[in-house]
């Protein structure tokens, strides 16, 4: 779509303030390291985090906090943030 053509990395600033945020969630919340995807078109900023786990380790009652913490992390950027956070134990989905 129009979106997948206009939309682009973001500056390495920003994406180096997007990796400290979810490595700061990461380490909070005993997490491996994750596979990370992000985008900026305007000032919209899409970040995809999956994390690759143990089966029957997480609920998605604890998926969803982590979720809320990356966005927490990610506001103070004056940005809208659309933030995708899986936790799933199959390796296939998260690549």
């Amino acid at each position: 779509g129009m979106n997948e053509l206009l939309e682009g990395a973001p500056p390495p600033e920003l994406a180096a303030r997007i990796t400290t945020v979810i490595e700061t969630v990461r380490a909070e919340f005993g997490l491996p390291s994750p596979i990370t995807r992000a985008g900026k078109v305007g000032q919209k900023i899409y970040v995809e985090v999956d994390f690759v786990v143990a089966p029957d380790t997480w609920s998605i009652a604890q998926e969803d906090e982590v979720r809320r913490a990356v966005i927490n992390g990610l506001s103070p950027l004056g940005l809208d943030v659309w933030a995708y956070v899986a936790v799933t134990s199959d390796p296939v989905l998260a690549d």
